[in-house]
């Protein structure tokens, strides 16, 4: 007997069995949802850090513009104190719109993670890939 008639054919040596197949592309599915997610957190976190950087140069503007006011003219306390006032308001708006976009961004976050788990844990792979010495993946998403 010569070894190429012992061996399996190469073809169906590397064939993947149908259950193996179905498990691949439900990992295919399930990436494509991650890359997805991970796409919109990276937006996120694009908005939320050019809404901190915007905030941060305008108080800057603000404080360098307040110097000024004040350098040019110390002896006008009144305009002093209503340039203080203005430039404390105007912080104080540009850290609420701030913090509004930030728990939007957290709400939003949480509605979809909790989406997508909720669809994950709702639709469980069933497989068993005997071939591959693996156990049922069912129980990796059974509600506690």
């Amino acid at each position: 007997m010569t070894t190429a008639q012992t061996r399996k054919p190469a073809k169906d040596a590397t064939a993947p069995t149908a259950v193996f197949s179905d498990y691949l592309d439900t990992l295919s599915e399930r990436h494509a949802k991650f890359a997805e997610s991970m796409k919109e957190g990276r937006e996120r976190a694009r908005r939320v850090s050019e809404e901190l950087t915007e905030a941060l140069f305008a108080s800057q503007r603000d404080l360098l513009g307040l110097a000024r006011q004040i350098a040019s003219n110390p002896t006008d306390v009144a305009a002093s104190s209503k340039a203080m006032m203005d430039a404390a308001a105007a912080a104080q708006e540009r850290s609420l719109a701030l913090g509004k976009l930030v728990y939007s961004e957290q709400v939003e976050v949480g509605a979809e993670v909790r989406k997508f788990w909720e669809t994950t844990l709702a639709t469980p792979p069933s497989f068993t890939l005997p071939n591959f010495n693996l156990p049922s993946l069912n129980s990796w998403f059974q509600k506690a």
